[in-house]
């Protein structure tokens, strides 16, 4: 049971354990909570959000309100690490992690300057500190074991969909595959992951940061090749680039 005041990641599965939707999820007070889900045009997610909320529904009385029109969104990125979640009656702030997710009128957002960070500011952010975004790593293909979302399903919640499948792969030691950056130089497309000794197809590629002084990338890799610092060959449409694995996201909680 969430303590008002915090903020966690939460994402609900399917019977075979891959992530159907993926939010943070912000108490209030013991019987109110926030939802901060990530939508693209349309909030065809918001939907398929509901749609879950409803199938496991039964007899709890739950009512379901959206925030007011005319608020706005902007991150902060790098502020102190904490899982805190902080309400007003014109702000909400949802902190996991080095990043906050805020919500709040346009006109507070610039009297503070805060702003939207740009795709390429956010992209190289996520890359640097390993944190999977929907439409990238979070593909509805992947369990949260496999992206370092470990932190997303509540280890003493039992009778869940996909419930087996995690306990399972928790069990073996490693799910199938895993959430890794990879340091290289030249730029990056998406693409290809292999492994430079042997030239098989270990993975892919799903975001990527490039740098006049170095490029970076966040891929999914199989786990018979996680390991630090092993060689690999991003392979694109059009090149071939040498490049290392560097950071392995962790698949289970600290």
């Amino acid at each position: 049971e969430l303590q008002p005041g915090t903020c966690v990641p939460a994402c609900f599965l399917n019977p075979a354990g891959k992530i159907e939707s993926f939010f943070l999820l912000g108490c209030e007070t013991p019987d109110h909570y926030w939802l901060d889900l990530e939508c693209t045009e349309g909030k065809p997610e918001r939907t398929h959000l509901l749609t879950l909320l409803d199938r496991y529904i039964f007899a709890e009385k739950i009512e379901i309100l959206e925030t007011e029109n005319g608020w706005a969104h902007a991150w902060e990125l790098d502020v102190s690490p904490s899982d805190a979640f902080v309400s007003s009656a014109d702000c909400l702030r949802f902190t996991h992690g080095p990043r906050q997710s805020v919500w709040t009128t346009a006109s507070r957002l610039r009297e503070w300057g805060a702003r939207a960070p740009l795709t390429g500011e956010m992209e190289a952010y996520r890359v640097e500190q390993l944190i999977p975004a929907r439409g990238h790593e979070i593909d509805g293909k992947g369990s949260p074991l496999e992206v370092g979302l470990a932190d997303a399903v509540a280890p003493s919640k039992g009778c869940y969909p996909g419930q087996e499948v995690i306990e399972k792969i928790i069990s073996l030691g490693s799910p199938a595959k895993r959430l890794v950056q990879i340091e290289c130089h030249g730029s990056v497309e998406l693409g290809e992951i292999q492994d430079l000794a042997t030239g098989s197809v270990i993975g892919k590629i799903t975001t990527f940061a490039n740098a006049p002084n170095g490029s970076k990338a966040l891929g999914i890799v199989r786990k018979t090749h996680i390991q630090k610092d092993l060689e690999v060959v991003l392979k694109t449409s059009t090149q071939r680039i040498h490049g290392r694995i560097k950071a392995v996201a962790p698949f289970q909680t600290p």
